[in-house]
């Protein structure tokens, strides 16, 4: 599963919850902006990250 699906997996779920879920937008970094600094093709869980946010 990519970070991607993970948020739209996490909308689904806020969806099941109640939470209006209307206009949701997932977006992932990739490797251009990330939150730990690594070397090439070193996996770090902290640079993991997907954001949802609604507009």
């Amino acid at each position: 599963m990519t970070i991607i699906a993970g948020g739209a997996d996490t909308i689904g779920t806020f969806a099941t919850q109640g939470i209006p879920v209307e206009r949701p937008q997932v977006s992932g970094r990739g490797n251009r902006e990330l939150p730990v600094d690594t070397g090439g093709d070193v996996p770090e869980p902290g640079n993991r990250v997907v954001e949802i946010s609604w507009r």
